[in-house]
């Protein structure tokens, strides 16, 4: 969504704010709005809590509901949403036209499939997450994520966990056409350009202490040029990511 919306991710605040209602059967449903402002993000702009500088809101829309698989009452996460930016911007097929407005969907559920003894929290959690964006201004219109995480592989390390993960995501079709008529029109050699990037993962979570997550992880990562129209090799990428818990 930050690529396709008017929506930031940390350390970049905004303002906001949503409703929830808890509904029967462990549903629920909730809408918020947020403000779409990327001079928030600007250098200089640090603590800025003005309005200025807004191009419009952020209305998401979102319906949940937790389900327990099994008898031995597997939990389960299932939630879907929309939402409608109102901000005026740019097509992807053409960097003079102008759109007002722009939306999405998104799906996003986990499953426990197979749990490691009764009662206990460990098992086997399949992961599906997936959303669709406007064709008209989205850099990313379609974006998959499916992962398996294996939660507490260990029985005297319960709070660990072993992913493995894909990821697919989509460069704009429009996007690609553009490029190729550039490419054409200026004479120069007309490559076949990538259709996406892809990623798979392989990590592993290590409770140093119960306020001290290390996260090693390593990925491969194929056609990582495909969002910036260059033929870049495919790729191997090691990462470490730590979490502390105040």
């Amino acid at each position: 969504m930050p690529n396709n919306s008017g929506w930031s991710d940390y350390p970049t605040a905004k303002w906001g704010g949503r409703i929830r209602a808890n509904l029967p059967d462990d549903i629920y449903a909730e809408i918020g709005v947020y403000d779409v402002n990327p001079s928030y993000a600007n250098h200089d702009n640090g603590l800025k809590i003005s309005l200025q500088g807004s191009t419009g809101a952020l209305i998401p829309v979102e319906f949940g509901k937790t389900i327990t698989l099994g008898s031995s009452a597997m939990p389960g996460h299932y939630k879907v949403g929309v939402y409608y930016d109102t901000s005026e911007v740019v097509g992807t097929a053409n960097a003079s036209q102008m759109f007002w407005g722009r939306y999405g969907g998104y799906l996003l559920m986990d499953q426990m499939v197979w749990r490691f003894g009764s009662g206990a929290d460990r098992g086997l959690i399949l992961v599906l997450d997936g959303t669709i964006s406007d064709i008209r201004t989205a850099q990313i219109p379609y974006w998959l994520l499916a992962a398996a995480v294996v939660q507490g592989p260990l029985p005297s390390r319960p709070n660990d966990f072993l992913g493995l993960g894909f990821i697919r995501a989509w460069v704009n079709g429009r996007a690609i056409d553009t490029r190729q008529a550039m490419l054409a029109a200026s004479g120069r050699a007309n490559p076949m350009l990538e259709l996406g990037e892809n990623v798979v993962e392989l990590s592993y979570g290590f409770q140093a202490t119960p306020w001290l997550l290390l996260h090693p992880n390593v990925q491969y990562i194929s056609n990582p040029g495909a969002f910036s129209f260059k033929h870049i090799p495919n790729a191997w990428a090691f990462g470490l990511a730590t979490k502390i818990t105040f």
